[in-house]
Order: structure tokens, then sequence, then C-alpha cells
């Protein structure tokens, strides 16, 4: 039987599999604390995608703030704790 926390982290890993490929990589950068107008630039989108990607991306994932964004990151190893 699967404890409370494995639970967790399976339904996390499934939330973050329902991403597009776009959703994801934009999940890491905002996640290591990069701007829209970064990200924009970075993978050559406008500023108003990225948006529109980061808000998909927060539905998807349940993510109810930027914090909890990132602190589901570190769970998942997309980013190196500090």
């Amino acid at each position: 039987m699967l404890g409370e926390k494995t639970k967790r982290l399976c339904a996390l890993k499934a939330c973050f599999a329902s991403l597009s490929p776009r959703e994801r990589e934009i999940m890491i950068q905002v996640a290591r604390g990069r701007l829209n107008k970064q990200i924009a630039g970075d993978i050559g989108i406008t500023e108003s995608t990225v948006k529109v990607h980061r808000s998909r991306l927060m539905q998807k994932m349940k993510a109810h703030s930027l914090v909890a964004l990132v602190r589901m990151a570190e769970r998942l190893q997309l980013i190196p704790q500090h």
C-alpha cells in the first residue's frame, strides 16, 4: 500500500505529465525565477504568449500561487534545491 506522501508525489507527476512541452519548459523557467519577458526572449515568443502558457500550466498543476509552483518544481526535482 502506498503512503500518503507517495500518493501526493504520483498525483503531482500526473499533473506535470499533462503539460505540453512548452508549458513544461515555461514552468521550469518560472520556477527558476525568470520573468515573463526574459522567458519570451529566451525562447522566441511574445510575452503575452508566455502569460497564456503560464496561466494554463498553473491551472493544470493546480498551483494557487507562484510559491506553490516553485515547491512543486522542487519536489519534481526540476530545479536544484537551495
